[in-house]
């Protein structure tokens, strides 16, 4: 009888953590791509600020998205803890990770090629890789 209880019991850890391993992620752990600056090359100080900005109220939902989703699948899993058909909501999370660590690259690479030109940054002049300059970065 206590072999079948450890059976199971290792089924429920690996299983769990198989379920833990697909949630969603939380957006202060999404790293940005690489994205060159240099094919910001051509754009003025005026553009180059004008997309950052934008850049930055779009990140701003992704991450808050992204947290939302977070948030629902860690409860999903803990709730499929004890109530297994909890495991079929997970699918109903939309996880863009992706996009966002997509739109931070272009963000980082806006900054740079700002920095490039000279320049005025004003808000949200910050790189990703935590070096701080006049401003903050859209959420992390």
């Amino acid at each position: 009888m206590y072999s079948h209880v450890k059976k199971v019991a290792n089924a429920v850890i690996v299983g769990s953590l198989a379920l833990i391993g697909g949630c969603a992620e939380y957006p202060n752990r999404i790293a940005p791509v690489y994205i060159p600056s240099i094919i910001y090359n051509g754009a003025s100080c005026s553009e180059i600020n004008q997309e950052r900005e934008r850049l930055a109220g779009y990140i701003r939902g992704l991450a808050v998205s992204q947290g939302h989703a977070a948030d629902s699948d860690t409860a999903a899993v803990m709730l499929s803890m004890v109530f297994s058909p909890t495991l079929l909501t997970l699918p109903m999370t939309v996880d863009q990770s992706a996009h966002l660590a997509v739109a931070r690259g272009h963000y980082d690479a806006l900054v740079t090629a700002g920095r490039a030109r000279h320049c005025p940054m004003g808000n949200y002049a910050t790189s990703s890789a935590g070096k701080m300059y006049s401003g903050d970065l859209p959420p992390m």
